[in-house]
């Protein structure tokens, strides 16, 4: 795995033009789609007040530097359904979608450096990856809340076409809220099975699995 300090070398080599950030969302809900996004900046970008890993940024800030930034930052973002994360796994799902928002910004950017938030690996592709990328790379920063705010968003229009689930507040995530619905409805068609209680496995353990030594940041 990669560190911060190499990350800061490979900055300073020259090689590169841009910083290309990806970071993933929704990894762990119940319900709705897996995001991944990718978002391109130049190496001197001057990082916008309040931008932080998206955990770090309140959801109001959030969705203001998504509407200001969206259309002066490039990006890619590409969802996962639940089905694909049922039948696939979720590691297949994630790289699937981490490899096409990457690859769709190195092609206008090819000379950038790539950055991934986590332990994740996409070998097609050279790329930095280390834990705590989206609080300290601007780009995986940008990228950490673009993801968040686009998936949130979907999520909101989710919750119109399956209501009672309160999918538009939590995000599909397994809050108690969540778990009362799903007793009293079921699942739905955007309910990831191999999630729900009792059902196969946790999405921890799906993922050490699928890659073992690999933990969820």
């Amino acid at each position: 795995m990669s560190s911060f300090e190499e990350y800061t070398e490979e900055v300073r080599s020259g090689r590169w033009t841009h910083i290309v950030g990806a970071d993933e969302t929704g990894y762990g809900a119940w319900a709705g789609p897996l995001c991944v996004c990718a978002a391109a900046v130049p190496l001197d970008w001057p990082i916008p007040v309040g931008l932080n890993d998206s955990k770090k940024v309140r959801p109001k800030r959030r969705e203001e530097l998504f509407d200001l930034y969206r259309d002066r930052v490039p990006y890619s973002a590409t969802m996962a359904p639940a089905s694909e994360i049922d039948s696939d796994g979720v590691i297949s799902a994630l790289k699937r979608c981490y490899r096409e928002s990457l690859t769709a910004l190195l092609e206008r950017f090819p000379k950038a450096l790539v950055v991934l938030d986590g332990e994740v690996k996409i070998p097609e592709i050279e790329h930095l990856n280390f834990p705590r990328a989206d609080g300290q790379v601007p780009a995986v920063m940008v990228a950490s809340v673009f993801a968040k705010v686009i998936r949130d968003r979907y999520m909101v229009k989710l919750a119109k076409s399956y209501p009672g689930y309160g999918l538009g507040g939590h995000s599909g995530y397994g809050v108690p809220e969540h778990q009362a619905a799903l007793a009293k409805l079921g699942p739905s068609p955007i309910h990831r099975m191999s999630y729900l209680p009792g059902e196969k496995l946790t999405p921890e353990e799906m993922r050490e699995i699928d890659e073992p030594g690999m933990v969820a940041d």
